[in-house]
């Protein structure tokens, strides 16, 4: 699921709920629903070649991703569009973010960091920019997370594009069966007492069915390696950390409630990232 998959009234409905629930991140919501905006006015159409069509059924029954990200096509001109919409967003965020975002637009104006190669990194692989940040002296987290942002209409149209030839019925992997990229949340989804869980593509934003019992990066299935951590004051959404690879997912419980949206509860929780960071899980 991701941004253009619902209407823009739902989604700013759901972060108002969750500001009310935390007043505590009220001003971090805003700031993300501040983006999640300039996103959903500024739509992607990429233009992935006809041609490859016809070679995408099948990928998945041999372990491959249906279009690694790699392949995904980019639009150029709302990408370039959205990215510059971000910026002046980001300026609000006090004066270190405002100076960082500044030497990063210096950097592009003088040459040193070129805008189309840094946006067709970023989809091809998430630490593309960082690795140009440092000839132009930029701040490569937020530059990297910029391009990110700048980039994610393009890679979830791309997705919707392919995702019919996804076969996931079989798809055992733990990583996108579209986009071959990892989990970033996952999802309880169902009424019954052993209801599946899914994992969403911190990518493109698909989501697909994996086994419960096991840690979404690794794949041990060891319980005494798994372990919940869950806050008593809202169980809306819970932590799944391993012991085996100190790797930790969020886990959106649509069995107990109804109506969670994931990638926006994932926006919600910050709470969570730092209960999981504090315990050395990453």
């Amino acid at each position: 699921m991701g941004i253009h998959d619902l209407p823009w009234e739902e989604i700013a409905e759901y972060l108002a709920k969750s500001a009310a629930r935390r007043p505590e991140i009220r001003e971090v919501l805003g700031a993300h629903q501040e983006i999640l905006r300039l996103q959903y006015l500024m739509p992607a159409t990429p233009d992935l070649p006809r041609a490859l069509a016809a070679d995408l059924r099948g990928h998945n029954a041999t372990g491959k991703p249906v279009l690694p990200r790699s392949e995904f096509a980019l639009d150029l001109p709302a990408a370039t569009r959205l990215f510059h919409g971000i910026g002046e967003a980001l300026k609000g965020r006090g004066f270190d973010v405002l100076r960082s975002v500044e030497a990063i637009e210096g950097a592009l104006h003088s040459g040193h960091l070129d805008l189309a190669s840094l946006l067709r990194g970023a989809l091809a692989d998430p630490k593309a920019p960082s690795g140009q940040a440092a000839a132009a002296e930029a701040e490569p987290e937020l530059l990297a997370r910029w391009c990110a942002e700048a980039v994610r209409p393009s890679a979830e149209a791309c997705r919707r594009a392919v995702e019919q030839w996804v076969e996931s019925a079989g798809w055992s992997r733990r990583v996108c069966p579209v986009c071959g990229s990892l989990p970033r949340i996952a999802e309880l989804r169902g009424a019954e007492l052993a209801a599946p869980r899914f994992l969403h593509c911190g990518f493109c934003g698909f989501a697909w069915r994996s086994r419960r019992q096991e840690c979404g990066f690794c794949g041990t299935a060891d319980h005494r390696e798994l372990l919940l951590l869950i806050p008593e004051e809202d169980r809306r959404c819970h932590v799944e950390v391993c012991n085996a690879c100190r790797r930790y997912l969020k886990v959106v419980d649509n069995k107990e409630f109804f109506g969670l949206i994931p990638f926006l509860e994932d926006l919600a929780t910050p709470h969570l990232d730092v209960l999981a960071r504090d315990r050395g899980y990453w």
